[in-house]
Protein backbone atom coordinates (compact mmCIF):
# COMPACT_ATOMS: atom_id res chain seq x y z
CA UNK A 1 0.00 0.00 0.00
CA UNK A 2 1.32 3.38 -0.72
CA UNK A 3 0.58 6.58 0.92
CA UNK A 4 -0.04 9.84 -1.32
CA UNK A 5 -0.36 13.17 -0.52
CA UNK A 6 -2.59 16.20 -1.92
CA UNK A 7 -2.48 19.83 -0.75
CA UNK A 8 -4.96 22.97 -1.37
CA UNK A 9 -5.23 26.23 -0.71
CA UNK A 10 -7.24 29.19 -0.52
CA UNK A 11 -7.45 32.70 0.79
CA UNK A 12 -5.38 35.92 0.42
CA UNK A 13 -2.37 35.58 -0.13
CA UNK A 14 -1.12 38.79 0.95
CA UNK A 15 -2.47 38.86 4.32
CA UNK A 16 -3.88 35.67 5.40
CA UNK A 17 -4.13 31.98 4.05
CA UNK A 18 -5.21 28.56 4.95
CA UNK A 19 -3.99 25.63 3.46
CA UNK A 20 -6.05 21.91 3.66
CA UNK A 21 -3.85 19.13 3.57
CA UNK A 22 -5.60 15.61 3.03
CA UNK A 23 -4.15 11.58 3.28
CA UNK A 24 -5.17 9.68 0.60
CA UNK A 25 -4.99 5.82 0.13
CA UNK A 26 -4.70 4.05 -3.34
CA UNK A 27 -8.12 3.92 -3.50
CA UNK A 28 -8.44 7.63 -3.28
CA UNK A 29 -10.44 7.66 0.06
CA UNK A 30 -9.62 10.45 2.25
CA UNK A 31 -8.65 9.05 5.76
CA UNK A 32 -7.58 12.53 7.74
CA UNK A 33 -7.54 15.94 7.49
CA UNK A 34 -5.70 18.99 8.70
CA UNK A 35 -5.87 22.48 8.16
CA UNK A 36 -3.27 25.43 8.73
CA UNK A 37 -3.46 28.87 8.77
CA UNK A 38 -0.42 31.10 7.06
CA UNK A 39 -0.43 34.76 8.10
CA UNK A 40 1.91 37.18 6.23
CA UNK A 41 2.96 40.39 8.94
CA UNK A 42 3.03 43.68 6.35
CA UNK A 43 6.32 44.78 5.21
CA UNK A 44 8.69 46.59 7.91
CA UNK A 45 9.47 50.17 7.08
CA UNK A 46 12.48 51.18 9.48
CA UNK A 47 12.84 55.02 9.98
CA UNK A 48 14.92 57.09 11.71
CA UNK A 49 15.56 60.16 11.55
CA UNK A 50 16.55 63.90 13.89
CA UNK A 51 16.03 67.38 14.42
CA UNK A 52 19.36 68.24 12.82
CA UNK A 53 18.87 70.04 9.58
CA UNK A 54 22.15 69.15 7.04
CA UNK A 55 24.82 66.92 8.05
CA UNK A 56 26.90 68.91 10.30
CA UNK A 57 26.10 70.68 13.99
CA UNK A 58 27.60 73.82 15.19
CA UNK A 59 28.07 74.45 18.92
CA UNK A 60 28.13 77.82 20.33
CA UNK A 61 30.92 79.80 21.74
CA UNK A 62 29.38 80.84 24.57
CA UNK A 63 27.98 79.04 26.82
CA UNK A 64 30.75 76.82 27.75
CA UNK A 65 30.37 74.20 28.81
CA UNK A 66 27.21 73.75 27.20
CA UNK A 67 24.17 71.14 26.10
CA UNK A 68 22.63 71.33 22.91
CA UNK A 69 19.20 69.26 22.18
CA UNK A 70 17.92 66.93 19.91
CA UNK A 71 15.13 64.92 18.93
CA UNK A 72 14.59 61.24 17.73
CA UNK A 73 11.86 60.03 15.17
CA UNK A 74 12.13 56.15 14.95
CA UNK A 75 10.39 52.86 15.08
CA UNK A 76 13.59 50.96 15.69
CA UNK A 77 15.85 50.40 19.08
CA UNK A 78 18.83 52.72 18.39
CA UNK A 79 21.98 53.42 19.83
CA UNK A 80 24.35 57.23 19.79
CA UNK A 81 28.17 56.89 19.76
CA UNK A 82 30.95 59.42 18.58
CA UNK A 83 34.59 59.65 18.36
CA UNK A 84 35.22 62.75 20.83
CA UNK A 85 35.55 62.43 24.57
CA UNK A 86 34.96 66.35 25.10
CA UNK A 87 30.85 64.95 23.55
CA UNK A 88 28.83 62.94 25.59
CA UNK A 89 24.82 62.39 25.12
CA UNK A 90 22.06 61.23 27.05
CA UNK A 91 20.63 58.90 27.20
CA UNK A 92 23.16 57.20 24.45
CA UNK A 93 20.61 54.36 23.75
CA UNK A 94 16.86 54.76 23.80
CA UNK A 95 13.92 53.27 21.36
CA UNK A 96 11.34 54.69 19.37
CA UNK A 97 11.04 58.50 19.52
CA UNK A 98 12.93 60.63 22.57
CA UNK A 99 14.88 63.88 23.55
CA UNK A 100 18.43 63.74 23.38
CA UNK A 101 20.73 65.98 25.62
CA UNK A 102 24.25 66.89 23.72
CA UNK A 103 26.97 67.88 26.33
CA UNK A 104 29.89 69.53 25.44
CA UNK A 105 33.06 70.84 27.22
CA UNK A 106 34.29 74.35 27.57
CA UNK A 107 37.07 74.76 24.09
CA UNK A 108 39.96 76.50 25.45
CA UNK A 109 42.15 74.97 22.45
CA UNK A 110 42.21 78.38 20.10
CA UNK A 111 40.31 76.31 17.34
CA UNK A 112 37.76 74.09 16.38
CA UNK A 113 37.09 70.74 17.93
CA UNK A 114 35.65 68.48 15.71
CA UNK A 115 33.44 65.09 16.26
CA UNK A 116 31.87 62.35 14.15
CA UNK A 117 28.57 61.09 15.44
CA UNK A 118 26.96 58.07 14.43
CA UNK A 119 23.03 56.81 15.20
CA UNK A 120 22.19 53.50 14.07
CA UNK A 121 18.58 51.89 14.33
CA UNK A 122 18.40 48.30 15.15
CA UNK A 123 15.60 45.74 14.65
CA UNK A 124 15.71 42.50 16.85
CA UNK A 125 19.64 43.00 16.97
CA UNK A 126 19.79 43.73 13.19
CA UNK A 127 20.85 47.41 11.66
CA UNK A 128 18.40 48.85 10.05
CA UNK A 129 19.16 51.90 9.98
CA UNK A 130 21.98 54.81 10.39
CA UNK A 131 22.73 58.51 10.45
CA UNK A 132 25.79 60.40 10.06
CA UNK A 133 26.75 63.72 11.47
CA UNK A 134 29.46 66.49 12.69
CA UNK A 135 29.62 68.15 15.45
CA UNK A 136 31.78 71.31 15.70
CA UNK A 137 32.76 73.50 18.95
CA UNK A 138 34.09 76.79 18.16
CA UNK A 139 36.71 78.28 20.72
CA UNK A 140 35.81 79.77 23.38
CA UNK A 141 34.27 83.24 23.23
CA UNK A 142 37.55 84.96 25.14
CA UNK A 143 35.26 87.85 26.19
CA UNK A 144 34.90 87.99 29.87
CA UNK A 145 31.39 90.18 30.40
CA UNK A 146 30.96 92.24 33.68
CA UNK A 147 27.78 93.31 35.26
CA UNK A 148 28.11 94.49 38.96
CA UNK A 149 25.97 96.66 41.29
CA UNK A 150 28.51 97.92 44.21
CA UNK A 151 26.59 98.10 47.00
CA UNK A 152 23.01 96.41 45.70
CA UNK A 153 22.48 93.62 47.59
CA UNK A 154 21.06 90.42 46.22
CA UNK A 155 17.98 90.87 48.84
CA UNK A 156 17.18 94.54 49.18
CA UNK A 157 15.19 95.46 52.05
CA UNK A 158 13.70 99.08 51.24
CA UNK A 159 13.76 101.66 54.20
CA UNK A 160 10.64 101.93 56.82
CA UNK A 161 10.90 105.30 57.17
CA UNK A 162 10.83 107.50 55.16
CA UNK A 163 7.99 106.27 52.50
CA UNK A 164 7.59 107.26 49.70
CA UNK A 165 11.28 107.57 49.14
CA UNK A 166 14.63 107.06 46.46
CA UNK A 167 18.14 105.68 46.74
CA UNK A 168 21.10 105.85 43.85
CA UNK A 169 23.12 103.27 42.72
CA UNK A 170 25.76 101.86 40.88
CA UNK A 171 26.07 99.48 37.72
CA UNK A 172 29.74 98.94 36.40
CA UNK A 173 29.59 96.80 33.35
CA UNK A 174 31.17 96.35 30.12
CA UNK A 175 28.33 95.75 28.37
CA UNK A 176 24.67 96.87 27.61
CA UNK A 177 22.32 96.18 29.77
CA UNK A 178 18.79 96.41 31.10
CA UNK A 179 16.47 96.05 34.33
CA UNK A 180 13.11 94.07 33.71
CA UNK A 181 10.21 93.65 36.55
CA UNK A 182 6.77 93.56 36.30
CA UNK A 183 5.34 96.69 36.93
CA UNK A 184 1.63 95.29 37.03
CA UNK A 185 2.88 93.55 39.90
CA UNK A 186 5.07 96.29 41.58
CA UNK A 187 3.41 99.67 40.80
CA UNK A 188 4.88 100.57 43.74
CA UNK A 189 8.57 100.42 41.96
CA UNK A 190 10.26 101.91 39.75
CA UNK A 191 13.72 103.06 38.14
CA UNK A 192 15.13 106.47 36.74
CA UNK A 193 16.75 104.42 33.59
CA UNK A 194 15.52 100.87 32.42
CA UNK A 195 18.49 100.42 29.96
CA UNK A 196 22.11 101.70 29.25
CA UNK A 197 25.62 100.84 28.59
CA UNK A 198 28.49 100.41 30.31
CA UNK A 199 28.97 102.15 34.03
CA UNK A 200 25.73 104.08 35.44
CA UNK A 201 24.38 105.55 38.92
CA UNK A 202 20.72 104.64 38.36
CA UNK A 203 17.78 105.91 40.91
CA UNK A 204 15.56 103.81 42.53
CA UNK A 205 12.22 104.96 43.71
CA UNK A 206 9.59 103.31 46.11
CA UNK A 207 5.97 104.43 47.31
CA UNK A 208 4.15 104.13 50.54
CA UNK A 209 2.99 101.16 51.51
CA UNK A 210 -0.23 101.30 52.95
CA UNK A 211 -1.37 97.53 52.69
CA UNK A 212 -1.23 96.32 55.52
CA UNK A 213 1.34 93.79 54.34
CA UNK A 214 5.22 93.35 52.82
CA UNK A 215 5.21 93.17 49.17
CA UNK A 216 7.96 92.07 47.18
CA UNK A 217 8.76 91.51 43.69
CA UNK A 218 11.79 90.01 41.90
CA UNK A 219 14.08 92.57 39.38
CA UNK A 220 16.66 91.41 37.14
CA UNK A 221 19.41 93.13 35.53
CA UNK A 222 20.33 91.80 31.85
CA UNK A 223 24.27 92.30 30.59
CA UNK A 224 23.61 91.93 26.32
CA UNK A 225 26.91 91.86 24.41
CA UNK A 226 26.90 93.34 20.77
CA UNK A 227 27.79 91.26 17.94
CA UNK A 228 28.51 92.03 14.39
CA UNK A 229 25.72 92.37 12.40
CA UNK A 230 23.14 93.88 15.14
CA UNK A 231 23.06 90.85 16.56
CA UNK A 232 22.77 90.60 20.42
CA UNK A 233 24.02 88.00 23.05
CA UNK A 234 22.58 87.86 26.48
CA UNK A 235 25.89 87.04 28.81
CA UNK A 236 24.53 88.01 32.18
CA UNK A 237 21.22 87.34 34.12
CA UNK A 238 21.62 88.52 37.65
CA UNK A 239 17.80 88.44 39.70
CA UNK A 240 17.71 90.18 43.11
CA UNK A 241 14.42 90.74 45.49
CA UNK A 242 13.27 93.75 46.33
CA UNK A 243 10.78 94.37 49.39
CA UNK A 244 8.87 97.02 50.60
CA UNK A 245 8.03 97.02 54.45
CA UNK A 246 4.36 97.88 55.73
CA UNK A 247 4.47 101.76 56.45
CA UNK A 248 4.21 102.80 60.26
CA UNK A 249 3.21 106.14 60.91
CA UNK A 250 3.86 108.16 63.68
CA UNK A 251 1.47 107.99 66.23
CA UNK A 252 1.40 111.85 68.15
CA UNK A 253 -0.45 111.90 71.78
CA UNK A 254 -1.46 114.71 74.38
CA UNK A 255 -1.01 112.41 77.02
Amino acid sequence: MRKRTAIRTRGSQRQRGAGERGLFLDSGKEIQRLEYNFILPPKFKPALSTSITGESVTLADYPQPGEYEMQITSNLNWVISSNADWLSFGPATGSGNGSVKCSYIKNETGSDLRATVNIKGYYKEVEMASLEYEFILLPVDPFIPELLTPGLPRHMILPLNPQPGDFDFNIVSNLEWEIEHNPLNALWLGFSEDSGSGNATVKCMFSKNEAGRNLETTVYFIGYQSLPGGERRERVRLDYKFTLPTFVGKLDTDL
